[in-house]
């Protein structure tokens, strides 16, 4: 490879071999010139074919693209580790497989670095409005540094010590990695004394894709690594969670039902106290079987991330509820 790129474009992949292919498509789609940036793509030890789909396609790429085998499934955040040491850019985007950029992402990622800017955080909407399902939706700077769209100063990521790598409490499965392994990276970057923008014209849309009460499950025992950045980062009880004891109010309601559910045997109107989280944190959207269903996924998913906060508390000695 001759010249240095502008950006290099981070991109860690499991088991989904037609997405990574459709989102590479999409960067050969970018006003930036092909010539300022590169992809490095990390293959989390897939076993669905994708390492052959990215070996046929990148000699059709107009960008220069490296791809990086994971011996081991290790996570999204050892994977974006693994692939900002290999970056040459002086600036990294991190986006994921179940992304599809604008064609001017880059272009508007890059313009907005400044002076003292060192995290430029993008917009990013459901690709389908409709549909059910898992996604994201960011429209304004979040301090949660979702890596699904986000721009750092590839030295201060380094010197922050990049995303953290822990598996989860009790799940470390198809690539799922604690919550807030992005979020870490956003904040230790902070604390370097760099500046964090919002970006809306770097748009990403995000795939909605249909989750299992199994993942949804999962998904929830991740969230006890909050407790762990709150205790790194004191800052974030007055900046991100709701209350400096809460993660968010939808929190504070399902640690008042646990609660009053565990106190009814004392007196029956302890249960009162589930009330703020059965009307209000999560209402039926239908009384239908299907609105019902999701209903009781959420409540039964809520449980499940307090009991996680907690766990996280007593691990971390870092009270987050």
């Amino acid at each position: 490879m001759t010249g240095s790129p502008t950006v290099s474009v981070v991109v860690p992949t499991y088991q989904r071999a037609d997405r990574v292919a459709a989102l590479l498509e999409d960067l050969g789609r970018q006003t930036l010139p092909p010539v300022s940036f590169e992809v490095v793509v990390v293959d989390d030890a897939s076993t669905d074919g994708t390492a052959d789909r990215l070996d046929a396609l990148a000699p059709s790429l107009a960008y220069p693209i490296r791809v990086l085998r994971q011996p081991t499934n290790a996570g999204a955040g050892a994977a974006r580790n693994a692939g900002l040491r290999l970056v040459r850019a002086p600036l990294v985007a991190f986006t994921d497989d179940d992304c599809h950029p604008a064609p001017d992402w880059l272009e508007r990622g890059v313009a907005a670095f400044s002076g003292e800017v060192g995290i430029v955080q993008g917009r990013t909407t459901p690709i389908d409005e409709v549909a059910v399902g898992f996604s994201q939706t960011i429209e304004e700077l979040s301090l949660l540094f979702e890596a699904c769209n986000i721009f750092y100063r590839r030295d201060a990521l380094i010197e922050a010590g990049g995303f953290r790598e822990e598996a989860g409490f009790f799940f470390h499965r198809q690539g799922l990695s604690p919550i807030g392994e992005d979020t870490r990276a956003g904040w230790a970057v902070r604390a370097l004394g760099w500046e964090a923008v919002y970006e809306s014209g770097a748009h990403v849309q995000h795939d909605v894709l249909p989750r299992t009460y199994g993942w949804w499950l999962r998904y929830g025992t991740r969230y006890g690594h909050f407790a762990a950045l709150a205790r790194e980062f004191p800052d974030v009880r007055r900046e991100l969670f709701w209350k400096p004891l809460f993660l968010r109010q939808r929190s504070a309601a399902c640690f008042m039902a646990l609660l009053g559910v565990s106190l009814t045997p004392l007196t029956p109107l302890m249960a009162l106290l589930a009330m703020p989280w059965l009307l209000v944190a999560r209402r039926p959207r239908s009384i239908s079987r299907a609105g019902l269903g999701t209903w009781m996924r959420d409540l039964l998913f809520d449980a499940v991330v307090e009991g996680s906060l907690i766990a996280g508390s007593i691990r971390f000695r870092s009270p987050v509820l």
